[in-house]
């Protein structure tokens, strides 16, 4: 029988192999297991792909609602850094052509660089809240002038070192803030969600 696949089934088959390709911002997909095998990806592609993923990208993403993209950003992100999206002016053209929206390369760019970087700290918390089954989750700037720039509020953990949602936690809480320094031990990773040092100005993105 012919199954007939809607807009967001297509939306959900692209962000599979997206994140089959480039991973969860962990460095677990494929583009980084084959250099590390001594390949260079980069040759086995060629240059039209980077600028392919960057239309489907757009295509997919248009029009939706910050609760979908922040579901995307991970995989932007690890694209990006990946070299494996490239929003040329050659592929605004090819989206101009195709749907017949006026788009430059300028504004293609800022689309896809604004998707990748967007904090919302309240939708953030809310995500990450179900997802690992807490009964609070937030996220609370400090300010200026305190040494700790986020504090991590959380209801539903009673011993945070032995908990094993703790591990899920710091990585979702360290990748939307953009942390980058990793952790050694589990008591390290929890001080670092709370107390991160600066990272060194990554675009986009604010201070850990």
């Amino acid at each position: 029988a012919a199954v007939e696949l809607r807009t967001e089934d297509l939306r959900q088959l692209w962000l599979a192999w997206l994140t089959s390709a480039v991973g969860t911002g962990l460095v677990d997909g494929w583009w980084h297991q084959t250099r590390d095998d001594g390949l260079e990806p980069e040759k086995l592609v060629g240059d039209e792909l980077p600028q392919i993923v960057a239309a489907v990208c757009r295509f997919a993403l248009h029009g939706q609602p910050r609760t979908a993209i922040m579901a995307w950003q991970a995989m932007l992100v690890a694209a990006w850094d990946a070299g494996l999206l490239d929003p040329t002016p050659d592929t605004a053209h090819t989206i101009s052509t195709s749907l017949r929206w006026r788009l430059t390369g300028e504004q293609l760019q800022e689309d896809l660089l604004g998707w990748a970087t967007f904090l919302d700290d309240e939708l953030c918390g809310h995500r990450m809240r179900e997802k690992l089954d807490l009964d609070r989750l937030d996220l609370e700037p400090m300010g200026r002038g305190s040494p700790i720039s986020d504090r991590v509020l959380v209801g539903g953990i009673a011993d945070p070192l032995s908990d094993p949602r703790v591990p899920g936690l710091v990585l979702e809480a360290r990748r939307y803030r953009r942390c980058e320094e990793p952790a050694t031990t589990p008591r390290q990773a929890f001080s670092q969600v709370l107390a991160a040092p600066s990272s060194s100005g990554r675009r986009g993105t604010r201070d850990c």
